[in-house]
């Protein structure tokens, strides 16, 4: 008797995305009256900064004068809380009411009425922190959001970012000369998202011909980017975090890929920053003293590549001042148990893959210049 293989349907592969994030980390010089600004913003601000046991840290002009670092205030759940705030009415107030099943301490939000509580939240509109029992009221109504707190300067890298990557990947000759090029996509993603988190700040100097206009050179796939004529950033590390849901399109079934965290070190910028932050997701960028972050109100990864940097700037770069604020840092923060990869170029060479790939085929070759 034949036996006959039944053809079992293979199923699709499931395309895996790339997903990366990029983050910057500024530590501006201290002169007399930077400090004396700084200190008077966040004497305004005085109980924003708290220890792990929630005491307010004195902020002074010796506390800031150990260093500062630009931050921004992430407001995750803080948006969504007063989104869903300015949308009850007087019906759906009532609803949620009746829905209410309080712990004894909250006892007395059964006993309010829309007015009474439209009341009780104003004095709230403007601070950060959302009290206790207004998100005890909105919980159920937002989900499980992503506690707000300070963090660097930054954010996902975007699927053109990636495209326009794999494009300048076919320049060169290997995949490993690319991956430790002096261009990738994360170069790019850090301007733009230390521009918009920053308000305007820029990180690089784009080179103008005698009237003003942007100079942009051809690369050898045809496309043209502008000449960069100064940058003022380079990399640190590459972190790598485990495989994460891909959810950029709900519509699509969740892919799964390794996630990397570039960070850099911001070195300059140009330009004043606006008074506001991206809408929904950061308050306005401000300047933050070192020895008031806290791990109640500070990202444990971002607080791992805050270290990293400092520990670069005060032991390579001689910035002896900022001893005192990396210790402290190490000291409050856990070590990430992430893996870290030191990036062989620190210095991106952006708009130049030109002159990468001829570097790249010299050296391959083994092709040395003419001595003279």
């Amino acid at each position: 008797m034949l036996a006959y293989r039944q053809e079992v349907p293979m199923e699709p592969e499931t395309k895996q995305e790339k997903t990366g994030s990029v983050f910057g980390v500024y530590l501006p010089e201290l002169t007399d009256e930077f400090v004396e600004k700084v200190t008077e913003e966040c004497l305004s601000k005085q109980k924003l900064f708290v220890d792990r046991n929630r005491q307010i840290i004195p902020i002074t002009k010796d506390l800031v004068r150990q260093g500062v670092c630009l931050n921004v205030w992430n407001i995750k759940t803080h948006y969504p809380t007063w989104k869903w705030v300015n949308g009850l009415s007087p019906e759906s107030f009532k609803a949620v009411i009746v829905k209410l099943h309080t712990p004894f301490h909250l006892r007395w939000l059964n006993n309010l009425v829309y007015d009474q509580f439209l009341e009780l939240c104003e004095p709230f509109r403007n601070e950060r922190r959302i009290p206790g029992w207004l998100l005890y009221l909105a919980r159920p109504y937002i989900g499980d959001t992503k506690p707000d707190a300070f963090g660097l300067l930054g954010g996902n890298i975007d699927l053109y970012e990636f495209d326009n990557g794999d494009k300048i990947r076919e320049l060169f000759p290997n995949e490993k000369d690319y991956e430790n090029s002096t261009e990738h996509p994360s170069d790019y993603a850090i301007i733009r998202e230390f521009g918009e988190e920053g308000g305007g700040l820029q990180i690089i100097r784009l080179k103008k011909d005698s009237e003003g206009y942007t100079i942009k050179v051809k690369r050898p796939d045809g496309e043209e980017v502008p000449l960069v004529d100064e940058i003022y950033y380079e990399r640190v590390a590459k972190f790598y975090e485990d495989s994460k849901p891909w959810e950029k399109n709900p519509k699509e079934e969740k892919r799964y890929a390794d996630h990397e965290d570039f960070c850099f070190l911001i070195n300059k910028v140009d330009g004043e920053m606006k008074n506001h932050g991206v809408k929904g997701e950061t308050l306005a960028a401000e300047y933050v003293p070192l020895m008031a972050l806290s791990p109640k109100d500070c990202f444990k990864k971002h607080a791992e590549m805050l270290r990293v940097t400092m520990n670069r700037v005060v032991h390579e770069y001689g910035r002896k001042n900022l001893a005192n604020a990396l210790d402290y840092i190490t000291a409050t923060f856990p070590e990430s148990d992430k893996l870290r990869k030191e990036p062989k170029f620190r210095q991106p060479r952006l708009g130049m893959a030109d002159n990468i790939l001829w570097d790249n085929f010299t050296q391959d070759n083994k092709i040395k210049p003419f001595e003279k």
